[in-house]
């Protein structure tokens, strides 16, 4: 007896199931009818009925009919918006430390900023103000690229056209994804994203030097990330954010160019201290050129060894001037005026690094720390 109750169980969901079908066929065919008021009560029908009609709704966007086709799309997109809807409520009042591993690029936020409540607030507007990029970003990266490019260029231009502001939650979508190395972002959008960094959403925040900030989080997310470049040091170094350093370790390793590495040395300067010294040494060898420029009827050359050892001084507190650096000038920014930091010939070089030698005991680490 028991198994005649399954199997008529089963057979009536069967039938269920095909008359559930068969409506769903019949609103869809109503939203191409005749009548505004049927294709408008079809349309609502579809709507509520959700998920269950999510299936049959992607089939009739193959429909010859166009108005067929349109109100489909119309309905998906709602369905959908409800569906996240309901989503981001369960996630706002859920205690749950693994909530909200269903929503885009959640995981990766919270790694960067934590999970507060005010965390998932800023997270949740993020979402509905760039939810496409988010949503891209988190099940395909290689299209998430271009489209991440795609918005910092309207963003530039939309700033610049109309002379605004740009929102917070937009600018911290973009800082998130600029900040995930599973993005292939590439080259282009660092000076872009330093502007976007000006603005006042993000600028308050970083000038407040607030740790537990998420703005600066998510700034700092960026910058430590290494795709930032120039820029991204530059910023590091205006408002004192650590990251500067993983940053500048990065831009040593890789193969930018030697003009662009002298500001990591000098990241080391502005936000390193004595533990970095041991670091910076191994670049005193490194006779790179970074830049030759002319002071008067002069030409002073600045290689890489020379910015280094201007850095070891510094941070082992002494005045680099004092060891032949008789141009250096001091800089908000750099702590030291890159262009400063050369020499007229190799004779005043020598003579530098000699005077280092002769204190080099007191400052060089011991090899038993390291």
């Amino acid at each position: 007896m028991l198994l005649i109750a399954f199997a008529a169980a089963a057979v009536a969901e069967e039938r269920n199931a095909d008359d559930s079908s068969q409506r769903i066929r019949d609103l869809l065919e109503q939203l191409d009818s005749d009548s505004y008021a049927q294709r408008e009560a079809a349309t609502s029908q579809l709507t509520k009925l959700g998920d269950q009609a999510l299936a049959h709704l992607q089939e009739a966007l193959k429909s010859p009919q166009a108005e067929t086709r349109l109100r489909a799309q119309r309905i998906i997109a709602e369905i959908q918006q409800d569906d996240l809807q309901r989503r981001i409520d369960a996630f706002l009042t859920s205690t749950e430390p693994d909530a909200g591993q269903d929503l885009p690029v959640w995981p990766r936020f919270r790694e960067l900023v934590g999970d507060s409540p005010q965390a998932r607030q800023s997270y949740v507007s993020m979402l509905k103000a760039e939810g496409e990029l988010l949503k891209a970003a988190a099940s395909n990266p290689r299209v998430a690229a271009g489209a991440f490019q795609l918005r910092c260029q309207q963003l530039q231009a939309e700033s610049a056209a109309q002379g605004r502001e740009l929102e917070q939650a937009t600018l911290s979508a973009v800082l998130l994804v600029a900040a995930d190395d599973r993005v292939p972002v590439g080259s282009g959008t660092e000076s872009l994203l330093y502007r976007f960094c000006t603005h006042s959403a993000v600028k308050a925040e970083l000038e407040q030097s607030d740790s537990d900030s998420i703005m600066r989080k998510l700034v700092g997310g960026w910058i430590a990330s290494g795709r930032g470049g120039y820029y991204a040091l530059r910023l590091a170094m205006q408002h004192e954010l650590p990251e500067g350093l993983s940053a500048a370790e990065k831009m040593l390793d890789g193969n930018t160019p030697a003009y662009y590495r002298q500001y990591a040395i000098l990241t080391f300067a502005k936000l390193g201290n004595k533990s970095h010294i041991s670091r910076l040494m191994k670049l005193l060898g490194d006779a790179t050129v970074c830049t030759t420029h002319r002071v008067n009827d002069d030409t002073y050359q600045t290689q890489f060894r020379d910015i280094a050892l201007v850095a070891v001084l510094h941070l082992a507190g002494y005045d680099p001037q004092m060891f032949g650096f008789e141009r250096i000038r001091p800089h908000s920014e750099y702590v030291y005026s890159p262009y400063t930091l050369g020499f007229k010939d190799e004779q005043d070089r020598e003579a530098a690094f000699a005077k280092w030698e002769k204190i080099k005991p007191k400052v060089a680490p011991d090899p038993a720390d390291e």
